[in-house]
């Protein structure tokens, strides 16, 4: 494609010349290359910008797993200085979970009277309703009747 071929056919002496590109253009498409290459990549990861945090924020250091606060920003972009129970450490922004997202959605479970240790409505098990006397429907959490089939039927 673009080597060239090795012959004993008489080529004209000009096209032996070596030619040098343009750098900028060469730049040009170089750059414009890599930003392809980096938006094709954030499209499909689902890279996103994660929020800033601001000073006194309570966070969660997820490597060290320990509760921290954020003293100040790094001087590097995304980084932060987090005051925690081992000293203070620097830490990039996905390493910090922000402390107040979890322990609202923590309140509205509770107030919501929902147990957190509660598998029984994850898990797609059963319930039986009914009168006491009567056969107890067995049906699922959807609602729908479960129907054993008969040669189970002992």
């Amino acid at each position: 494609m673009g080597c060239r071929l090795r012959t004993t056919v008489q080529v004209h002496p000009a096209v032996l010349e070596p030619a040098i590109p343009d750098l900028q253009s060469l730049q040009r498409q170089e750059r414009e290359n890599r930003w392809m290459d980096s938006s094709n990549y954030d499209r499909r990861h689902r890279v996103r910008n994660l929020s800033d945090l601001s000073l006194g924020d309570q966070v969660w250091i997820t490597d060290t797993r320990s509760t921290g606060t954020v003293t100040s920003a790094h001087e590097t972009p995304r980084f932060y200085l987090v005051s925690g129970s081992k000293g203070t450490l620097r830490r990039n922004r996905r390493n910090l979970v922000p402390m107040s997202a979890d322990n609202s959605s923590k309140t509205l479970e509770h107030a919501a009277g929902v147990d957190p240790h509660d598998t029984s409505a994850d898990t797609g098990q059963v319930s039986s309703e009914g009168p006491p006397g009567s056969p107890q429907t067995v049906r699922t959490r959807s609602g729908r009747t479960i129907k054993k089939p008969d040669r189970l039927d002992l």
